[in-house]
């Protein structure tokens, strides 16, 4: 039968019924084993490990290990003491081993029945001690990113860990079952997480902080300008402050580089370069007239605030004359006057007021009161976000593609589309126009003031008329901040 090294055999069990006979039949087992040459040398060689570690955990595992004697309980229970121990390290290794959707069958021989009694009840004393259900709860599970639950379930799943993640804010807890070692191992994963959490929570209320006084902008090149958000702008201007020479994004999506020197961005993956600048918001100071800034809920001031005038003050007067020049008999009634508080157009409207002074010539008229009517849909985007570039062309595109503004108010007039109940917005507006030239439908930008000089100084707005100006166009959204809103009818 061994000489044929049969292949479907997989089970041979044999039983001891004496323990005395334990020696005799390995030393026995072994001789055949390393004789043979055949199947018992391979279930030998193979085995011997298996048979050892299965045997050290009931007390016969090698010399030192058997239980030697009569046979009778009092025999077995008096060397509980010495393979209890061996047993346990036995049952510990192979349970450590095992995933928790694993099936084991243990048969469980011994010379009595209280023997066997007493070798499961250890058995499942050791279990019960290995395997452990936990739970951590914490408020901050409820903050957890899908990123952050995605790598706590796999780092559980390579310890064969059972983890239970509720981010729900009555709740929040994580609970775990697996072996002691391992769940010790995912809680520890778990506390780092939540104390990153904690960490970026300082991080973002430090950034916001900073973002108060702060801004870094990026200049566009089709002319927009866009801000960094508050982490980004809170780790460029670390990066400033530290005189260092450059940044280097550290988000895995936006990869970036700032060149601090020439003040430029460079995007790592696609290779282009735009122009940034730093505006400090702390030098700037809020025009007299505006009111204070409400805060929201969390204290933190709202960033829009429309304030409706009184008919009876000066500042509604000087709005309303200026209305009139040209709307006198083409209105029934003003229904209000609001100021626009936005702290963050305004100061960026003013920083581009500043360079477009210290360009042109000393002297020159670079800012104008000027005209824009509207439709009722977009009012909330203007009041948060300025005139949008993207709405350019809907009422026509004749001196370039940017955002236009008129010198008259009844010119306005006829792009102020009523709402449902007639009434009509139009904005006062503060219009950086520079030095400008005249426009054509194909601008995407100003042409350049001189270009046999250098082709990049551009004229800052285009216009209908270069003696006679009624039309501008700018394409900038800092070149322009909309103080009122009329509401008329």
């Amino acid at each position: 039968f061994t000489k044929k090294k049969p292949q479907h055999l997989k089970v041979i069990r044999m039983v001891l019924y004496q323990a005395r006979l334990h020696q005799e039949f390995t030393e026995a087992f072994k001789q055949m084993g390393e004789s043979s040459g055949g199947f018992l040398s391979y279930l030998y060689n193979q085995g011997a490990k298996a048979f050892q570690s299965v045997g050290s955990f009931f007390g016969y595992g090698n010399e030192e290990e058997q239980m030697e004697g009569s046979g009778s309980d009092e025999d077995v229970e008096g060397q509980d003491d010495d393979w209890e121990d061996i047993g346990d390290e036995s049952a510990k290794r192979m349970l450590a081993n095992l995933a928790l959707e694993s099936e084991v069958i243990l048969h469980i021989y011994g010379q009595t029945d209280q023997s066997v009694k007493r070798a499961e009840k250890r058995l499942r004393a050791i279990i019960d001690t290995q395997f452990v259900n936990d739970e951590v709860e914490n408020p901050s599970i409820t903050t957890l990113s899908d990123e952050t639950v995605d790598e706590l379930e796999t780092f559980a799943k390579s310890h064969q860990v059972d983890i239970d993640i509720d981010r729900d804010p009555a709740l929040h807890f994580i609970k775990l079952h697996g072996c002691q070692g391992d769940v010790l191992q995912v809680k520890d994963k778990i506390r780092d997480a939540i104390a990153a959490l904690g960490e970026e929570k300082t991080k973002k209320q430090a950034a916001g902080a900073v973002f108060k006084h702060i801004h870094w902008i990026r200049e566009l090149s089709d002319g927009e300008t866009e801000d960094y958000d508050e982490v980004f702008s809170f780790e460029i201007e670390q990066a400033y402050q530290q005189k260092q020479t450059q940044y280097v994004s550290s988000d895995s999506v936006e990869k970036f580089t700032i060149n601090f020197k020439r003040m430029q961005e460079t995007d790592l993956i696609s290779g282009d370069i735009i122009t940034i600048k730093r505006v400090d918001l702390s030098e700037e100071e809020k025009p007299s007239n505006w009111d204070e800034m409400p805060v929201d809920p969390n204290g933190k001031e709202v960033p829009v605030h429309l304030v409706t005038i009184q008919s009876s003050s000066p500042e509604y007067k000087d709005v309303e004359s200026k209305f009139n020049v040209t709307m006198t008999g083409r209105y029934s009634q003003i229904l209000s006057i609001q100021r626009l508080q936005n702290p963050m157009l305004y100061w960026q409207y003013v920083a581009r007021k500043k360079e477009m002074n210290k360009q042109n010539p000393s002297g020159h008229k670079n800012e104008l009161w000027l005209w824009h009517g509207t439709d009722p849909g977009v009012l909330n985007n203007i009041n948060t976000q300025g005139f949008n570039r993207s709405f350019k062309g809907k009422n026509g595109t004749a001196y370039g593609e940017g955002v236009y503004f008129a010198r008259d108010a009844n010119y306005s007039n006829s792009y102020a589309r009523p709402d449902g109940s007639g009434q009509k917005h139009m904005y006062c507006t503060w219009v950086l126009t520079g030095e400008y030239t005249v426009g054509n439908s194909g601008m995407l930008v100003p042409p350049p003031k001189n270009p046999n000089i250098n082709q990049h100084v551009l004229f800052d707005s285009t216009v209908d008329n270069q003696a006679n100006p009624s039309i501008y166009v700018v394409y900038n959204d800092s070149q322009n901040y909309p103080a009122y809103l009329i509401k008329y009818k």
